[in-house]
């Protein structure tokens, strides 16, 4: 079993994505982790 997780910027035309190996809650936390690292600037960051 696998996730695989991915977050887009529509606007902006860009995504970024995420396979794992494994499901569990930390692979989930470390994809949120990457896109608050990748937004570091950012006011707030969306998850719809």
């Amino acid at each position: 079993m696998c996730n695989v997780f991915m977050a887009t910027e529509p606007l902006a035309g860009t995504w970024m994505t995420k396979v794992t190996n494994h499901k569990m809650k930390i692979g989930w936390a470390q994809f949120l982790q990457n896109i608050s690292e990748r937004y570091a600037d950012a006011e707030r960051i969306i998850l719809d």
